[in-house]
């Protein structure tokens, strides 16, 4: 089992161990470590205790003696888990936002009845006095607040009594995961920032809050709000999907992303901007993309075993480019060096071969060959050392290298297949430099190891 501990520390100072540390209950579960600092206090929301940090009288020669306690008060909610915990910023009281949409306000150890906001289910709470966790804001202007952000996207404003003094909804589209307030109640920010504007539904019912703030979602996407105005700003807007595939182009700034939800972004990474995307079928996940070594073409490989070749600048498909290879996942691909020949690796330990008779002529499926029992590790086009014909290898977890045979007009068989490793297992390759009349490969192992090996007679140097 993991184990947690809560430790402070003398940040000022230059003492390399912490001041008290203590283990956390594992009885209790995994734990996010957002919690909260007031007085002699902290409080670890999600682990549903209360811990009292105890400063004694000084000893002689000014030392403090600083230790956590061995006891704890839990924090029990009656409507769902416990999601943020806050110091209340002027009453000595805790402020504990539920997955059920209220707010249990407490005394140590006392506890008091949940007092409900909304429907939703809360994803931020927070005193706007406090800091220490990365859903909280430490503000020097004196507010006397609580600002709270729910599943459908609406912020509110509540006074110390809990009444509703505003609210901003239409925000997002996603539930809201942070808000940080800004120390001034000016507008006039984020003009280099041309996405784009929408005009919120504003409610201001017993006072007025004229306080710009920042929202983020759980949907990787930031806003600037002007609370005058009720105007939002896009700071950030990306697909919360994770990328899964990623290419540079050869010559140029340009960055080449692909999700697993099937978005396909072209980015410019001198103005950090996304020139064009396209998206594709939610079912057809990217897992692969790659440019020819021209930079004119882009290979996309999805995870239901297609290729499509695109225009690397519009992203756009040719009806007759569109090439369905395996009912694996595709996993690698590689261009040869004249653009003439695409390689792709799957999940199945199979390589397939597209092959084009000239540039500008449409491709053709030139075969496909199960050489390899376990995964493909590495695909690699080459030349040949006595002319300019290319040459394919892939090297798997089998420890297998394998070479292709690109000269037949139909099929792909084996030119040669030979064992690099004994017990090693080899996780990459490349080409090594030509610095000689040989040509090498450069392959690493799980063994943290490098073996240079000679490309035609497979003999190690």
């Amino acid at each position: 089992t993991l184990q947690q501990h809560v430790c402070v520390w003398d940040w000022t100072g230059d003492i390399q161990t912490p001041l008290c540390c203590s283990e956390l209950n594992p009885n209790h579960g995994l734990q996010v470590p957002l919690s909260s600092f007031k007085s002699a206090q902290i409080v670890i929301s999600l682990i549903m205790l209360l811990w009292s940090m105890c400063i004694s009288e000084a000893h002689p020669g000014g030392a403090v003696d600083l230790r956590f306690p061995t006891s704890c008060y839990s924090i029990c909610a009656a409507d769902g888990a416990l999601v943020q915990t806050a110091f209340h910023w002027r009453e000595p009281q805790v402020l504990t936002a539920t997955a059920g949409g209220s707010v249990v306000v407490s005394f140590s150890p006392l506890f008091f009845s949940p007092v409900h906001f909304t429907r939703g289910p809360y994803l931020f709470s927070s005193p706007v006095l406090l800091t220490c966790g990365p859903h909280l804001f430490l503000s020097p202007v004196l507010l006397s607040c609580l600002v709270t952000g729910d599943a459908e996207g609406v912020v509110k404003f509540f006074s110390q009594n809990f009444l509703l003094l505003a609210f901003y909804s239409d925000l997002v589209q996603d539930p809201i995961s942070s808000i940080s307030l800004s120390s001034e109640s000016t507008a006039g920010y984020l003009v280099h920032c041309p996405t784009y504007k929408k005009q919120l539904y504003l409610k201001h019912l017993n006072s007025p809050f004229y306080r710009n703030f920042i929202v983020s979602s759980t949907g990787s996407s930031v806003l600037h709000v002007n609370s005058e105005s009720a105007e939002a700003q896009s700071v950030l807007q990306e697909e919360p999907e994770p990328i899964h595939a990623l290419c540079c182009h050869p010559s140029l700034p340009l960055l080449v992303t692909g999700s697993s939800g099937g978005m396909l972004k072209l980015r410019d990474m001198c103005s950090r901007r996304t020139v064009t995307q396209r998206e594709f079928k939610q079912e057809e996940g990217l897992t692969c993309v790659t440019y020819d070594p021209s930079g004119k073409l882009l290979a996309v490989g999805f995870s239901s075993g297609s290729v499509d070749l695109l225009d690397s600048s519009s992203l756009r498909t040719n009806p007759e480019q569109e090439f369905h290879l395996s009912k694996d996942s595709i996993n690698l691909l590689s261009f040869s060096d004249d653009s003439l020949y695409l390689a792709a690796a799957d999940s199945g330990f199979a390589v397939s071969v597209l092959r084009r008779v000239s540039a500008g002529a449409p491709w053709e499926i030139l075969g496909r060959h199960r050489s390899h029992y376990s995964p493909i590790q590495s695909l690699l086009f080459g030349l040949q050392l006595d002319s300019t014909l290319p040459r394919l290898l892939s090297l798997g977890l089998d420890r297998r290298l394998v070479e292709y045979d690109l000269e037949l007009h139909s099929g792909l068989p084996v030119l040669s297949c030979q064992r690099v490793e004994q017990r090693a297992v080899p996780l990459g390759m490349t080409w090594y430099p030509p610095l000689s009349t040989e040509q090498f490969l450069l392959i690493c192992s799980d063994q943290y190891k490098l073996r240079l090996i000679n490309s035609t007679t497979h003999m190690c140097r």
